[in-house]
């Protein structure tokens, strides 16, 4: 029995130092898509920084691999931040974020839309948040709440932000899905007329709305959230899901529904449970080739 014993805590010891040093790494994903739209775009998508990697990461690693992929736009997920759900007046550290955001805006288009961590510091702290959203936008980026804007020719990007309840703990609801309330992705896209010509981007934090993206014509969906799975098991699904919801497929990778296409990022930083196993943080690289001539 105490060799057992040993032999197991040898175990957890090996997982723990995999797991952190799997945090100090970084690796970057190239996705490549096909459209019939008149659209050719690089993008470079970072999710889930949670401000968590100056004290465990070097940042120039990101900037790095930014800057090797040539990206025409980066678009930021969510997330970049942590705001407690418990403390009543949360003060979220934003040090780590506002010093990645700022290098790359100094040399591209940033899109900045909202993860349930932005959304949060909205409701707690309202005048904390807008000080914050306002040093971001001092950085020349666009940041999204339920709008869209250029993100090139022919192509629109929409930052999309949902409601709180879609990011509840589902422990003891392993089967349900939050659903949107009707129309609510439908009525952010224009219709009719050029705008079909467009290349559709949604910046929607949590994967679980596929679905309802594909219902409402979106093209491409960015997502993060679910930070790899925690732990990836070999068939690509992850251990768990920060809502507490166990064996998810969507958690990393690319999945479609219909003519929609939905890649999800696994983050950056880590928070609450600060594990990764085979799980190391991800820079997204998603070149968006037109298979029709661009038009002038």
């Amino acid at each position: 029995m105490p060799i057992f014993a040993a032999v197991i805590m040898i175990l957890i010891a090996l997982f723990l130092l995999e797991s952190e040093m799997e945090k100090l790494r970084l690796t970057t994903c190239e996705y490549h898509l096909t459209t019939t739209k008149p659209v050719r775009l690089t993008v470079v998508f970072l999710s889930d920084l949670h401000d968590y990697l100056p004290a465990r990461h070097d940042v120039k690693k990101i900037t790095d691999a930014v800057d090797a992929a040539h990206p025409d736009v980066i678009f930021l997920g969510g997330d970049m931040i942590t705001v407690s759900k418990y403390r009543k007046n949360p003060v979220p550290e934003t040090k780590a974020a506002l010093e990645l955001i700022r290098l790359l805006a100094e040399k591209y288009p940033v899109c900045y839309a909202e993860g349930n961590h932005e959304a949060r510091f909205a409701q707690k702290d309202p005048e904390g948040y807008r000080a914050y959203v306002e040093e971001v936008k001092k950085l020349g980026v666009r940041y999204l709440v339920q709008e869209g804007t250029e993100a090139a020719p022919h192509a629109e990007v929409y930052g999309i932000t949902l409601p709180e309840e879609c990011f509840q703990s589902l422990l003891f609801k392993q089967k349900e899905t939050v659903h949107l309330p009707e129309g609510f992705l439908e009525n952010m896209l224009p219709k009719g007329g050029r705008e079909e010509e467009m290349y559709r981007i949604g910046l929607i934090h949590s994967p679980r709305y596929l679905n309802d993206a594909a219902k409402a014509g979106f093209d491409l969906v960015l997502s993060g959230h679910f930070h790899g799975g925690t732990v990836r098991l070999p068939d690509g699904s992850g251990l768990m899901t920060p809502q507490y919801q166990f064996f998810v497929k969507e958690c990393s990778g690319t999945f479609t529904k219909e003519n929609t296409t939905m890649i999800v990022n696994r983050g950056l930083g880590t928070h609450s449970i600060k594990i990764r196993f085979n799980d190391i943080p991800e820079v997204s690289v998603i070149k968006i080739e037109g298979t029709h001539h661009l038009q002038a």
